[in-house]
């Protein structure tokens, strides 16, 4: 390269790859922290080692702010500025989505888009209608692929310490509140010498990592899926209606290419629509809908290949008045068999099997007496949540086994026969009975002369075992999950079913009626309908001490309420109110 100076003699100009650290002095611009030095002799860095300096920031940010952040929570935050749900934002949205999970950057400056827009281009590239006219729209499947790729999210998944940042000025605590609204770039990248070969790496790591999810066919694909369902599955009890939609998709239905595209960047696959097809092949071969994969096919196909549960029964379907005579040896196999298929997923601790299976069945709202023979779907859906796959005419058996002659189901007494642990009575006797193979504790009736005290002090103390046993999150989700309005107060019909989900059972009548006017009497509330409610927020933060005992290690009200409102197992990332 070169040009003729004033006198005509041709002058030669090169421009050589070198790194310039912040710490040398020139008087050349900025862009996000790396200079670009224009003048004869050039020393330049590569655009792509810029792209990797702004999304270095924004993973190692993720890291501190949200280090329990999932794929469908980062893709939900952007789903909900995505109104045609096309897949791409432009940068101004994009900032102002992420900024919901504690990501902060400069949507204007000028490293930021180009980065952004180079490295995770939507096809179609310009935005239409929403935007300015000739604005480029980030493709944030993609991004949020990449985003995830950070060490110290794989060491979390692997359950190793979680390594330090690659950017120290960012790696553990939320940007400054100065420091929000500069570039993403702004954080030091290091000397010379030093910044060059980590920016190469870094922008060769993530090359590789879209190149390699976009070599992927559809059987790699799926193995890869499958891979990221088994591991959750050791983790604990709701992992998979966390991590996944699909585990929360109610009805069978077909579910489209676009959609897919969005479920498989869950498991941390940013795919094209051709992947998408080849994906709905895999599944379901000649049978796959057209443009599009049945829900409950793409659910099996996920679990582990070992994850088929065969009850070993020739009988066809019961139909109602039919002989039942293959009940009694059901209801002796069953349980031994589910026990052994939780046994091959070596559970992780605090995994019970009795816990995991109960938590599914209340998540499909099957768990006591509103379950009929006619909810075999909603059986089907909950066995395939704690990893098992059962035909549906072995769904349908395993409904008329566990109902009574009216056909009402309670699948209770099939969580107690797979785990004796699962459930246990809030005011139980020394009177113990026999249930299947196990010794099981009776409830006792609450005494006319019981003071309120005491009641509170007995519910509270079946509180803590269970958060000692399966963790305070299931305890705080448990009465989420019967307040939709995240008003923090909980109604009589709902306190049994809240208790329940838990493991706590406490019968209708006397006690129940017992136990809410105990429970009133120090934590109601008045709801806006004028109607008394109980205070939930009161009642976890009072569970942690009998009334009699200090209350001094007793946290902060709002740390608390502030906790309600989080995601399970993510005390860090906030749950946008339409979730």
């Amino acid at each position: 390269a070169g040009f003729l100076d004033a006198s005509g003699t041709w002058k030669t100009r090169t421009k050589l790859p070198v790194y310039v650290g912040r710490s040398q002095k020139t008087n050349n611009k900025t862009h996000g922290g790396l200079v670009h030095v224009e003048e004869s002799g050039t020393k330049y860095v590569p655009q792509n080692h810029k792209d990797a300096k702004v999304i270095n920031f924004l993973q190692d940010q993720l890291v501190g702010v949200a280090p329990g952040v999932t794929a469908l929570q980062l893709r939900r935050a952007c789903e909900a500025r995505d109104s045609g749900l096309t897949g791409g934002l432009t940068v101004p949205e994009l900032a102002s989505a992420l900024e919901r999970v504690g990501i902060i950057f400069d949507a204007q400056s000028k490293a930021v888009t180009t980065a952004l827009t180079r490295v995770f281009p939507m096809p179609g590239a310009m935005k239409d209608g929403r935007g300015h006219q000739g604005e480029r729209e980030v493709d944030y499947l993609a991004l949020v692929a990449v985003l995830l790729t950070h060490p110290a999210f794989e060491a979390q998944r692997l359950g190793h310490p979680v390594p330090a940042s690659s950017n120290t000025s960012n790696s553990s605590t939320r940007p400054a509140p100065a420091a929000r609204g500069k570039a993403a770039g702004n954080t030091d990248g290091g000397d010379g010498k030093d910044g060059e070969p980590d920016l190469q790496a870094a922008a060769e790591r993530i090359r590789l990592s879209i190149a390699e999810v976009r070599g992927l066919d559809g059987q790699a694909m799926l193995e890869r899926m499958r891979a990221g369902v088994a591991d959750n599955l050791r983790r604990g009890s709701g992992e998979l209606r966390r991590r996944y939609q699909l585990f929360t998709i109610a009805e069978p239905r077909v579910i489209s290419l676009r959609e897919l595209q969005a479920l498989a960047a869950d498991f941390g696959l940013a795919i094209s629509r051709s992947q998408a097809l080849s994906l709905c092949w895999a599944v379901s071969g000649d049978a796959a809908p057209p443009d599009g994969v049945d829900s409950l096919a793409l659910t099996r196909a996920v679990l582990p290949p070992d994850s088929l549960l065969d009850l070993g029964l020739k009988k066809p379907t019961f139909e109602p008045g039919q002989d039942r005579q293959d009940t009694p040896s059901l209801r002796a196999a069953l349980p031994a068999r589910l026990r052994l298929a939780f046994s091959r997923m070596r559970l992780a601790p605090g995994g019970a099997p009795g816990a995991r299976l109960r938590d599914a069945l209340a998540a499909q709202g099957i768990l006591r007496d509103n379950c009929t023979t006619n909810d075999a779907l909603k059986l089907r859906r909950a066995l395939m949540e704690v990893g098992l796959v059962v035909e549906p005419g072995d769904v349908d058996k395993i409904l008329h086994a566990y109902a009574d002659p009216r056909g009402v189901v309670s699948l209770v007494k099939l969580c107690e026969e797979v785990d004796p642990q699962a459930f246990s009575f809030i005011f139980p006797t020394a009177t113990q009975v026999s249930t299947g193979a196990s010794q099981m504790l009776v409830e006792r009736s609450i005494r006319a002369n019981e003071s309120p005290e005491s009641i509170r002090n007995q519910i509270r103390a079946a509180l803590r075992r269970r958060a000692g046993e399966e963790g305070t999150q299931n305890v705080v989700l448990a009465f989420r999950s019967h307040d939709p309005a995240r008003s923090g107060l909980l109604a009589k019909a709902s306190l049994r079913s809240a208790l329940e989900r838990l493991g706590l059972k406490i019968a209708p009548g006397p006690n129940l009626s017992k136990a809410w006017d105990a429970l009133i009497a120090a934590h109601g509330a008045r709801d806006l309908d004028g109607s008394t409610k109980l205070d939930i927020h009161a009642l976890l933060l009072g569970m942690q001490h009998d009334e009699a005992e200090p209350s001094s290690h007793r946290p902060a009200i709002y740390e608390f309420k502030e906790f309600f409102f989080t995601e399970p197992n993510s005390d860090t990332t906030p749950v946008a109110p339409d979730e």
